[in-house]
């Protein structure tokens, strides 16, 4: 019974975010009718649809973590495997958006669906394997595991979307073409901001907290983790790093070529 609706939260998901994004790209074309490509309608719309779930995810993730009150390894929290399940459809549906907006939309389509999708993992390697990799953890970490505890760690992980929330408004803003506007530099900044707490600092703090609890020292409670949770904690932090070294890098060079004009 639980397996079967998880499967209508899920396929109830893609559904949901699928007319949100019909939505958003009808709404956006009507507002800016003469401004954007067809390509970048969709995409706005698309980045729109991100935001809102990065303020949900961020909202479960606090919820969580509130619950737990900061017991990242022993207090479960029963709402996180159906968020999970409504959660999955939105990244399913996103990777499969993307490849269509990146690839059909923009007319790079070689016509076989194999060259298609190479392609699409060449556009950005980082977030294709960002999307698989969460896709792999709602998976392997929430719905298909004997996992007992750490329901804490989950609640953090979700808290990360925060910065998600202005990675996808800049790009949304980017998108409508409002690159040269106040509203663009100061979610710019915002975004380095909260990029750095959530995803930077974060994980460190979670490590160490997660060490206190289990009463091991920092290198013995690194050790004591499974394999495939260092080998993942380890890639998506290092993909976070060099995210940020692109972040910053490119708020610098707004703030040096002066990126505030009028709205």
């Amino acid at each position: 019974m639980m397996e079967t609706n998880g499967l209508v939260l899920f396929f109830s998901s893609i559904v949901f975010h699928a007319i949100l994004l019909v939505l958003g790209k009808h709404f956006i074309a009507y507002k800016f009718q003469t401004k954007l490509s067809l390509e970048d309608s969709w995409s706005a719309a698309n980045w729109s649809v991100s935001i809102l779930q990065a303020v949900l995810a961020t909202i479960v993730g606090s919820l969580a973590v509130i619950q737990t009150n900061l017991d990242i390894l022993d207090s479960r929290v029963e709402f996180l495997r159906p968020y999970a399940w409504f959660n999955l459809g939105y990244w399913l549906y996103d990777l499969v958006c993307l490849f269509v907006i990146v690839i059909r939309l923009s007319g790079q389509s070689g016509g076989r669906f194999t060259e298609d999708v190479v392609k699409f993992v060449k556009w950005w390697p980082g977030i294709v394997f960002h999307h698989v990799g969460i896709i792999v953890f709602l998976s392997l970490g929430i719905l298909f595991t004997g996992r007992t505890r750490g329901d804490g760690i989950v609640g953090f992980a979700l808290l990360m979307e925060l910065s998600s929330i202005f990675v996808a408004l800049r790009s949304f803003l980017g998108k409508l073409q409002m690159k040269r506007t106040r509203a663009y530099l100061v979610v710019s900044i915002t975004m380095v901001a909260t990029f750095f707490m959530c995803r930077v600092f974060l994980v460190p703090y979670l490590i160490v907290l997660y060490c206190r609890q289990a009463n091991l020292g920092l290198w013995d409670g690194v050790l004591s983790l499974p394999v495939k949770c260092k080998i993942g904690t380890f890639s998506f932090y290092m993909l976070n790093i060099y995210w940020f070294s692109l972040m910053v890098k490119g708020c610098v060079k707004a703030i040096i070529n002066g990126g505030i004009k009028e709205e």
